[in-house]
């Protein structure tokens, strides 16, 4: 494989001024760091919206609701979308100030939108900088012929189409609740009761009919024990009862109806963008520039300068989908050729994963079709002629080959994490040694993450004997002990502990929020086992459990205490770490064996439907994926924090 680096190529010097470009890496976590700092700033001093002494502000206001959930969203566009979060913290801060009455809230807000304005420029500067960088090499003519593009993701329009059934019910459940209380408002009369216990957010009042009534209050410090209030009261109902000063508000349902359909809407255009930016790239003629290529544990492409042979400096991320089947090639001057039963992509692949592909460097040689800036949805060209002499000449000379195509499926954004000791251990436990000296890599072909795991013994020949490192099948192997316990004792807590935190007083949005992150991190704790059977291979995970037939499998691959493995259509799942069972002394040795065990089982399954170890079958009806038991966890989560808050408005 050629490494000439001529004008077609993104070359060491060009990629340092493009990293110089970027903005700092702890910018965008600062900014939404000091949104939640503003936002707690601005509600501090503030008293409630409603009280005895102040009746004008009181009442349902859903514009107020609605600016408070989008306010929310932008945290969260700040982490998906940076450009789109600035923009919102700009429109945030400019309406806070124009609309609140709130003098700290004002100055707060102002602050932080003057700081998104400052960070939606640097971005802007950031994105030309690096445009301009990444069209000072000449380039070549590329075209992806054959290549599907793929349309959007099941898994994404399904999330959108939950959201949209969440915000709709939501939203009519909220009409339900205004409706009803307007037809009691019509009937209502005023009287003035007295006031005769207080309580912790509720106050009992004596109505005229001599009965007793507990309202909810926002403030019950403003109601003092044996003053006069006025309420109304509806005749045809003597459990309806409502302060004149504070009229129930249901706009909080309104308000997650429009958090729920915007990120329904979200996640759909961010799909349809994706498509649109594929549709693009396979269709006509583009600019092609040779970069280098490695894939992450998460089947993620990480992008490199031309001549960073290693691939120590990663410069940006893009999450890739491998174009299994669809791609051809077209050399100038000769017929196109592509591969019978479209696998040859994946046949490709999965030797390469394997360790079948003997090669010098770790980063593999790729041509980078689309721009090169955060939001770019670039391809990537995959092949000895991504390479060749042919393609890095004069870009009128030559046509670049498509070997192996990689899609997008999320945009490009730059590398954020430092290319130090951390990401060194991420790639496998690489040392500054090997890093300094570049022997004992344990990297090949394609830039894979970490080393192959051969099967036991004499594994790779398709007839295999009995060996005696294979155990009772089937076998289970989980992680290890002190991570379940800590697993289980969080998975505890979010379950357990947001209710009774809600029951206790503490408001439902922290709690919620609180519990659900010890959730999420109990659920993969505990959740993930592995299952090795006869016929194939079970990943159960907290949300989604794989079943993989050891035919579709490609192979394992140790990085750390882990296992990377992949199989077909172009999945790769990481695993591990795992508890040593028998004789294996630590968790890194009991992953190099299990993955010595799949493989040694799945070069069986090869063997005895007479196929070779590197020609894989269709995946059909033997690769399934389904939901795990998470789903009911985080359902029985969801529902035990809304009966606490029920029950704590209403009996509380």
């Amino acid at each position: 494989m050629s490494t000439n680096l001529r004008a077609a190529s993104l070359d060491g010097r060009r990629a340092a001024s493009w990293w110089a470009a970027r903005i700092p890496a702890w910018v965008l976590p600062a900014l939404i760091c000091a949104w939640f700092v503003v936002v707690l700033a601005a509600t501090v001093g503030n008293g409630p919206a409603c009280s005895a002494t102040d009746q004008d502000s009181c009442g349902p206001d859903l514009g107020s609701a609605l600016f408070g959930a989008s306010l929310l969203g932008v945290p969260v566009l700040l982490w998906w979308s940076p450009v789109a979060g600035a923009a919102a913290g700009i429109v945030f801060g400019t309406a806070d100030v124009l609309v609140d009455t709130n003098g700290s809230a004002r100055v707060a807000f102002a602050v932080y939108g003057v700081a998104c304005g400052v960070v939606a420029a640097w971005l802007a500067r950031v994105r030309t900088t690096q445009r301009a960088v990444f069209d000072q090499p000449a380039g070549m003519p590329v075209t992806l012929p054959r290549v599907r593009p793929g349309g959007p993701r099941r898994t994404r329009l399904l999330a959108a189409a939950a959201l949209t059934a969440v915000a709709v019910g939501l939203y009519a459940w909220y009409d339900h609740l205004s409706a009803v209380e307007d037809d009691h408002v019509a009937v209502a009369g005023v009287e003035s009761v007295q006031i005769v216990a207080v309580g912790d957010g509720r106050i009992t009042v004596v109505l005229a009919s001599g009965l007793r009534h507990t309202v909810v209050v926002s403030d019950a410090g403003r109601y003092p024990t044996g003053s006069s209030v006025r309420v109304l009261t509806d005749p045809g109902d003597p459990d309806w009862v409502r302060l004149v000063a504070e009229p129930d508000d249901p706009s909080g349902w309104a308000a997650g109806a429009f958090g729920a359909g915007a990120a329904a809407l979200a996640l759909t255009s961010r799909e349809f963008v994706g498509w649109r930016a594929r549709r693009r790239l396979v269709t006509g003629r583009h600019r092609g520039v040779q970069v280098r290529i490695m894939t992450d544990e998460r089947g993620a492409a990480l992008v490199y300068a031309a001549d960073d042979v290693r691939g120590e400096r990663p410069l940006a991320v893009v999450p890739v989908r491998w174009a299994a089947g669809t791609a051809e090639s077209e050399p100038a001057g000769s017929g196109q050729f592509g591969a019978p039963g479209g696998w040859a992509d994946e046949r490709a692949f999965g030797r390469a994963w394997r360790g079948e592909v003997s090669e010098d460097v770790t980063a593999h040689v790729a041509t980078l079709v689309g721009g090169m800036h955060d939001d770019a949805w670039p391809a990537f060209v995959i092949g000895d002629s991504a390479g060749s002499d042919s393609v890095l000449g004069e870009p009128a000379a030559a046509e670049s080959v498509c070997d192996d195509v990689l899609l997008p499926t999320a945009p490009l954004r730059t590398f954020r994490s430092p290319p130090g000791t951390w990401w060194r251990f991420v790639r496998g436990g690489r040392t500054s040694r090997v890093a300094r000296t570049g022997s004992g890599s344990d990297d090949s072909a394609y830039g894979l993450p970490g080393r192959p795991v051969p099967a036991s013994g004499d594994a790779g020949m398709p007839d295999l004997p009995d060996l005696p490192d294979l155990p009772d099948l089937p076998a289970i192997v989980r992680g290890p002990g002190r991570y379940r316990a800590a697993g289980a004792a969080a998975l505890g807590g979010g379950l357990l502990g947001a209710p009774i935190a809600v029951l206790l007083g503490l408001d439902v949005l922290p709690a919620a929020w609180l519990g659900g992150i010890l959730l999420a991190n109990g659920l993969f704790a505990v959740g993930r086992r592995v299952v090795l059977d006869d016929d194939r291979l079970t990943i159960r995970g907290a949300m989604v459990a794989h079943s993989v037939a050891w035919e579709c499998l490609h192979g394992a691959r140790l990085v750390g205490d882990r296992l990377v493995l992949a199989w077909e259509p172009a999945t790769v799942v990481a695993v591990g770490p795992f508890a040593p069972v028998g004789e294996s002394p630590g968790r890194r040795e009991q992953a190099e064996r299990t993955g010595a065990m799949m493989m040694t089982l799945r070069a069986r399954a090869n063997a005895d439907v007479g196929m070779s170890a590197d020609l894989p079958m269709s995946p059909g009806g033997v690769v399934t994926r389904a939901p795990a038991f998470g789903f009911v966890v985080v359902g029985a989560y969801i529902l035990l924090v809304a009966a606490a808050w029920w029950w704590h408005v209403h009996h509380g």
